[in-house]
């Protein structure tokens, strides 16, 4: 199934074909990411409210980190959160300029200081042993991890390399499925690959606007970004060329199969039925 945020506080599950099977509801505030565990079990969300709820798969809510943490959880929206590749544990970037990294019973295991502005992406790398932060500071900073992480509970980390490079506010960061490269999407309309050292390999131009997130294909020769200038980009690792995704047009040529069955189904709530509105304008 697939997990959509929202504004309106919730969280949608949607089967592959295209039915709503369960809409989660908790948080006091819009939710702006919300990710599977590796084995599909699981799904963390985070929200304005200031904490990250974990839910089963058919939709119970199991926990939430933060809400009993007294002055230990976040100050400030958080914005993105992620699950370690064993699905032991959750790390979460939030408005606060910090990331923490937390067990699945919520327990607050390590906090990441470091970011001089709001964090707004993380990820685990493969094989855990690293994580990867992206912040309006404008900088990918790197943290490593140790085996002791949560044995002794609301550790600090402190950076352990910093990437510089970008001219404006980085949104999303993601490692490679072989964890050798990273890569990472900024409002400086780019996209900026480096290697697991902090080495800047290559950076890909072409949006025409901000670059809001990305990831990797299974195979990590691909790599897909999307941007405020309403298109996805392909970009090829090994030749270095680019395919391009009109959403606009996408959107316009499916609603022009669906409007009928939109305006006119019984079956469907009135705010579904005019999905597809603004595309006629």
């Amino acid at each position: 199934m697939l997990a959509i945020a929202s504004a309106d506080q919730t969280t949608q599950l949607w089967n592959i074909e295209g039915k709503k099977i369960k809409t989660l509801k908790g948080h006091a505030g819009e939710v702006f990411s919300a990710s599977y565990s590796p084995d599909g079990k699981m799904i963390v969300t985070a929200s304005a409210d200031k904490t990250a709820k974990l839910w089963k798969s058919d939709g119970e809510n199991v926990g939430t980190l933060g809400d009993k943490q007294g002055n230990l959880g976040h100050r400030d929206r958080v914005v993105d959160a992620s699950f370690s590749p064993d699905g032991k544990m959750i790390a979460t970037a939030s408005d606060d300029k910090t990331a923490k990294i937390w067990k699945l019973d919520g327990t607050l295991c390590a906090t990441l200081e470091g970011h001089q502005d709001e964090v707004n992406g993380i990820d685990f790398s493969p094989d855990g042993k690293m994580i990867a932060t992206a912040s309006d500071d404008k900088t990918v900073k790197f943290w490593k991890l140790d085996e002791a992480l949560c044995q002794s509970p609301n550790r600090t980390l402190n950076t352990y390399k910093t990437l510089k490079g970008h001219q404006e506010r980085i949104i999303s960061v993601k490692f490679s499925p072989n964890g050798e490269q990273i890569a990472s999407a900024s409002f400086d309309k780019t996209v900026k690959l480096w290697n697991k050292d902090g080495d800047l390999l290559r950076t890909f131009k072409g949006h025409n606007d901000w670059v809001w997130s990305l990831d990797f294909s299974f195979d990590g020769k691909t790599l897909a970004s999307t941007s405020y200038d309403t298109t996805i980009r392909f970009w090829n690792l090994d030749k270095i060329e680019t395919q391009i995704l009109d959403l606009d047009g996408w959107l316009k040529k499916g609603c022009a199969q669906v409007r009928d069955y939109l305006k006119n189904s019984n079956k469907l709530i009135e705010s579904d039925k005019h999905i597809c509105d603004e595309s006629e304008n």
